[in-house]
């Protein structure tokens, strides 16, 4: 069974990657690949307020998913489909894709340079060679623990499921679904500290080159979050209402409101608790109006949910690519900032259906999947029906 809404809030989160992204160009005081000398402050709010819950939202949702095909799959074959729809775009992509990415964001150097660059240290153990495919790496990481979770956890669960059952009832509640939220911060909070403290690890470098251990655990109780949320059908249905985003929200903006006025060592720990209540309680917000306007079966969305996967793949190399063409010339930065959005998104989805749908190939290359040769004029019918059907 499809959940609509989570499918199509799945599609939106990463297609607001090329927002984001081009936002960074064009945002003050971002540190990014491409930066415009010309730039909005309105732009960096955009960055930042994308950057509050976007990924939050998209963790919770992984998680979600995660666990249902945990109980529709055994645990290889589980391991074995993540690996093909994940793990095989992630490589394919940061072996043919991202190579340009950092031939452009390096100002075109020299092709002995650049190829003794791409096998330099900062490139591969430095993690360059991932650049936007971060989540991905991520995501295998969470896969794999779900597993240990799962095998080592079932024993223990299955002696005290009645309690644990009795004790699952109280989140029926929806003042204590409301108080689960209001707690989660501090397991952030938590998370950060065990990362931040393990001897001699530095939490922002990345193992083997492949995840950071401040990212694995900035993300990781979203993932959790939305695994127990699959367990939990009212938890789930408490989570897209108002009981969960309107008092997380107004807390958050409360706390944030008043906290140029805390001081003392407990400062930046009340204004890190604010920050991230105000992510869980975005994302909950997105739950709530996907729910709403997007849980039916819909032709757009269903074709969405797979051209976003190769949009956001592929995106990186046409908003560099774009920018540094566009910041020479004297428009206004959002007018660039909009037509980089848009020639994007256009390149990218033109991409998807005029390529990667039509070659099985590639379909398993940037998509992780499998198509017979004439399983690709189906897919191309849905396509064609489900325009129709939209438009």
């Amino acid at each position: 069974m499809r959940v609509h809404y989570m499918d199509a809030l799945r599609s939106v989160l990463m297609l607001l990657g090329v927002v984001y992204h081009t936002a960074l160009v064009y945002g003050p005081d971002f540190d990014w690949l491409v930066a415009s000398p010309n730039t909005d402050a309105m732009l960096g709010y955009t960055a930042q307020f994308l950057h509050s819950f976007r990924m939050p939202a998209f963790f919770i949702v992984a998680g979600y998913f995660t666990a249902l095909l945990l109980s529709r799959y055994s645990e290889s074959r589980f391991l074995s489909h993540r690996l093909q729809r994940i793990g095989i775009p992630l490589l394919a992509t940061a072996v043919l894709i991202n190579p340009w990415i950092n031939y452009i964001a390096l100002d075109k150097p020299a092709a002995s340079d650049f190829f003794s660059y791409l096998l330099s240290e900062p490139h591969l153990s430095g993690g360059e060679w991932i650049h936007h495919l971060w989540f991905l790496a991520n995501l295998l990481v969470y896969y794999v623990a779900a597993l240990m979770v799962l095998k080592l956890g079932r024993p223990w669960v299955q002696k005290r499921l009645p309690r644990i059952t009795a004790l699952g009832q109280i989140l029926n509640i929806p003042l204590m679904a409301t108080a689960l939220i209001l707690l989660l911060p501090v397991v952030n909070m938590a998370f950060f500290r065990v990362a931040w403290n393990l001897p001699g690890i530095d939490h922002n470098s990345h193992i083997a080159g492949f995840v950071t251990l401040y990212s694995l655990a900035e993300f990781a109780p979203y993932f959790a979050f939305g695994c127990l949320l699959w367990t939990h059908r009212g938890l789930q249905e408490h989570f897209a209402s108002a009981y969960v985003w309107l008092p997380a929200l107004l807390l958050a903006g409360a706390l944030l409101w008043v906290a140029p006025a805390v001081h003392g060592p407990a400062a930046p720990r009340y204004a890190e608790y604010a920050w991230i209540l105000e992510a869980w309680g975005m994302s909950s917000l997105c739950f709530a109006v996907f729910r709403r306007l997007c849980d039916r079966p819909s032709p757009t969305f269903a074709y969405l949910s797979g051209a976003a996967y190769t949009i956001y793949l592929v995106h990186m190399l046409f908003v560099l690519a774009f920018a540094l063409y566009l910041i020479q010339t004297d428009l206004h930065p959002i007018v660039q900032f909009l037509l980089v959005c848009i020639s994007t998104a256009a390149a990218s989805l033109l991409i998807h259906h005029y390529l990667i749908l039509r070659v099985p190939f590639l379909q398993l290359l940037f998509n992780g999947k499998i198509v017979r040769p004439e399983g690709v004029t189906s897919d191309l019918a849905r396509t064609r029906s489900s325009a129709r059907l939209s438009g």
